[in-house]
């Protein structure tokens, strides 16, 4: 008889489907879709091209619209997977958006800070700064359980400018 083999692609998998949600009634360009998805070896990496909108920075990607469930990157690979901070089935990933910062004023995000409230608010001002001048950043006012603050950075998955508590 003739013996017949499965074969399998390492870049396709029916396990896994993701719709890409711009969370919001305004106009979103560069959303992408699920063929933006590289798909290998049991792992899912997202498209590193961030969507747009007027007025808004795109943050990351959250498993709910609130922003509540997991949290992802863009270009982040992650394992396809049933564990929380995996991807599996038919999944929905929803912009989360940031206000953009005024003009002449840094703003500060706690990026996923545990807001404990016997020791502040989990907020922090805005701060002002003009061009040509030299200021000294803020000190965190986040805190979260089992992390220590590093610094600040300019981008929310780290990859951005590293700045120190203070430094000018």
């Amino acid at each position: 008889g003739i013996v017949y083999y499965a074969t399998t692609d390492p870049t396709c998998t029916a396990s896994l489907d993701i719709t890409f949600d711009g969370n919001t009634e305004d106009t979103v360009e560069n959303l992408p879709t699920m063929q933006d998805v590289t798909i290998a070896d049991s792992q899912a990496t997202l498209p590193n091209t961030k969507p747009s909108r007027s007025g808004y920075i795109f943050k990351e990607w959250n498993t709910e619209d609130d922003g509540t469930g997991d949290y992802f990157y863009a270009g982040q690979t992650v394992t396809i997977g049933d564990e929380p901070g995996q991807l599996s089935g038919m999944t929905t990933l929803y912009a989360i958006w940031v206000e953009n910062c005024a003009s002449g004023y840094i703003c500060y995000d706690g990026n996923h800070a545990d807001i404990i409230n016997d020791v502040n608010d989990g907020t922090m001002p805005d701060q002002a700064a003009t061009n040509g001048n030299t200021i000294a950043l803020l000190p965190s006012n986040f805190s979260r359980v089992g992390y220590g603050f590093l610094g600040w950075n300019t981008e929310p998955d780290g990859t951005g400018t590293q700045y120190g508590p203070n430094q000018l």
